[in-house]
């Protein structure tokens, strides 16, 4: 593997000096010999404070140890100046990995090995320094995004504090180094800097910049343009200027749906923003212009959010050119504040006026945009990130037969074998633990799967068993000590019987204007005949319905309160008054069977500003309490492309 290296200094009267590089293992043994190569200077010019060297250095390596988000291993670069008697001025140096990066319609590959990219945009912030941040809290990121199984993250939208990437370069994380956000919101349309020629210096200035500033850092795997700047010649100037300084990583762009571009030789991997699971199959499915795919943001995690990130991965997965994606996001944008009896609390979208606002919102509208991420301001976790590190663990669990208890292991990790890890399993009978053990260590290399039965011994019938299967760190690493858990699962090895109440024993009915009353032995149940809705049951006297509640009985409910991700469907929600129907009772009546229960049938319609929907509740009501319940609804077109979703509510 070739190194390459160029000085730039200035040596003002020092003609004859010369500069030798030497390369450093992790434990600081030299590699090679110690002096791998030596320059003098080849090309001179005025600069500031005297004359400036540019120097080149060139050097093979042979097999060195790879850098990967698994294994961050960190060389180190040392560069020499002596003066023409060989007498050392000045040293200096610098951390370096060696790693491959190739990007092409197959996906991602790292050293050969084809990564998935399960990654969060990150901002910087900080709880009490704002944008200005600690290096314990850059490390505090990187060690809660690899107990995680985090392993990208994206500088969204500005290169970083560059701490931020020897952090990322030690503990083992791929970067997007990105250069521009525009001060307005441009989607796949010309704004600024667009093509306007004034702006040009500027954007090349910046891209240029940036590239300069991080090319030695391995953990960047790509540089990104820039996030929501429109279209335009700038933009693909940008990409030129990239290329040229650093032809060795991919680039990346997102001014939403790249394919929509008609010039699509400046970026190098399609991607968009927040696919649904259908647009994603249907527009993505298959590659598009010889370019891999990756969602530069997606799994909104702002709010109560992450309910079908499985089915992303899932996805993902099994779809080669699909890269992985980006999370939005990954910490609340929030600060500590003076509350007005003296308190801390955390600022909030309702504290500040927004200047600039997207599309169709008021320019002064509160947002509590950027409180609720992955993790909170302090870097304590929110409870999406347990569904975050199970959906990305690297060793997948299939059950291949409940009967056998037989598992199969799948190797997930690109550059790591299962032996680093320890594995254990528990046995749950009804809840409680009866069998465990630990797993006898065994060899499992990147991508390859194995097999085998555990001694779970014998079930008895009908009772529940669940089986809980762990991983662990076996030694300490820098992010974890050992006994981190890693990857978990649990099957069902056998489903309990549940006991089957037999409905028997006669009921009377007292059928009355506007109330029905069944009673047999301890149970009573009331309806109202004019709502249709059950107003009481009653069990030896005790009363099993809310007392305190509007809701009474069973009704049909297409409503739950709005999240913050329902923004954009909330309208329609509410305007079409999916909250609050105007209800009506076609039908009630009662009878009683042939064998002493009774029948009571409930037909009613939920009216809505885009349909109606009928239902029907019919209930076969016992003498020993037993009562069964069938329900069924036909809803409108218009109404199914509206609600939220169907459920039968019960107060308790």
């Amino acid at each position: 593997m070739a190194f390459c290296a160029t000085c730039i200094s200035q040596i003002k009267h020092a003609r004859d000096y010369q500069v030798e590089m030497t390369l450093l293992d992790a434990n600081g043994q030299t590699v090679g010999a110690q002096q791998l190569a030596v320059a003098k200077p080849f090309k001179d010019r005025d600069g500031a404070g005297g004359l400036v060297a540019v120097m080149n250095m060139e050097a093979a390596i042979d097999n060195p140890r790879k850098w990967s988000a698994e294994d961050p291993y960190l060389y180190q670069v040392l560069l020499t100046l002596r003066d023409n008697e060989g007498n050392v001025i000045e040293t200096t140096g610098a951390n370096f990995g060696f790693r491959e990066i190739v990007l092409n319609v197959n996906g991602l590959f790292v050293n050969g090995q084809n990564v998935k990219i399960k990654g969060v945009n990150r901002h910087e912030n900080d709880p009490t320094g704002g944008k200005t941040l600690t290096v314990e809290g850059m490390v505090k990121d990187a060690i809660l995004m690899k107990q995680f199984n985090i392993n990208a993250v994206r500088s969204s939208h500005y290169p970083n504090d560059t701490r931020w990437y020897d952090i990322c370069d030690k503990y083992g994380l791929y970067v997007m180094d990105e250069a521009l956000e525009t001060s307005d919101f441009f989607i796949k349309r010309e704004g600024l800097p667009g093509s306007d020629t004034r702006w040009l210096g500027a954007c090349v200035d910046r891209v240029a910049a940036m590239v300069e500033r991080a090319k030695n850092h391995p953990s960047i795997i790509f540089w990104s343009l820039g996030n929501e700047s429109g279209i335009g010649r700038n933009l693909m100037i940008m990409g030129d200027v990239v290329r040229r300084i650093d032809p060795t990583r991919p680039i990346s762009y997102d001014g939403r749906e790249t394919v929509e571009m008609q010039q699509k030789d400046w970026f190098d991997m399609n991607s968009s923003m927040y696919p649904s699971i259908d647009y994603l199959k249907h527009h993505w499915g298959q590659p598009r212009d010889g370019k891999p795919y990756i969602m530069i943001e997606f799994a909104h995690a702002m709010g109560n959010a992450l309910g079908n990130y499985d089915v992303y991965w899932d996805l993902i997965e099994e779809t080669p050119h699909f890269v992985g994606g980006y999370i939005w996001d990954w910490v609340a944008q929030t600060v500590w504040m003076d509350g007005q009896d003296g308190t801390k609390r955390w600022s909030h979208g309702t504290d500040f006026k927004r200047g600039a606002a997207h599309e169709g919102e008021s320019k002064h509208a509160a947002s509590d945009g950027g409180v609720y991420c992955l993790i909170f301001s302090d870097r304590s976790i929110q409870p999406e990130m347990h569904e975050v590190k199970k959906v990305q663990q690297y060793i997948g669990f299939k059950l291949l037969s409940a009967a056998n208890a037989e598992v199969e292991l799948e190797n997930k990790y690109n550059f790591t074998n299962l032996n680093q890890f320890v594995g254990s399993w528990e046995l749950l009978r009804n809840g409680e633990v009866v069998n465990s053990a630990a797993f006898a260590p065994i060899d499992v290399e990147p991508g390859d799967t194995a097999a085998g039965q555990l001694p779970v011994g014998t079930l008895d019938p009908g009772a529940e068993y669940l089986l809980n299967i762990s991983y662990k760190l076996a030694s300490d690493t820098l992010w974890a000590k050992a006994g981190h858990e890693v990857a978990c699962e649990q099957f069902i090895l056998q489903k309990a019987t549940p006991p089957v109440s037999e409905g028997q024993g006669a009921v009377q009915l007292s059928d009355g204007a506007s109330e029905l009353v069944v009673t047999g032995g301890a149970l009573s149940v009331r309806f109202n005949k004019v709502t249709g809705l059950m107003t009481s049951l009653q069990v030896e006297g005790q009363e099993c319905l809310a007392p305190q509640s509007n809701i009474k009985g069973i009704d049909l409910n297409l409503y739950r309160a709005p999240i913050s991700n329902d923004r954009w469907f909330r309208g329609p929600w509410m305007h079409k008054r999916i909250y609050a129907p105007e209800q009506s009772l076609l039908s009630f009546d009662a009878s009683k069977e042939a064998d002493g229960s009774a029948r009571v049938r409930v037909s009613k319609q939920n009216v809505h500003m885009n349909g109606r929907v009928d239902y029907q509740l019919e209930y076969r009501i016992y003498g020993n309490g037993v009562i069964r319940v069938h329900c069924a609804m036909t809803p409108g077109q218009q109404v199914l492309r509206t609600s939220k979703r169907c459920r039968v509510l019960v107060s308790s």
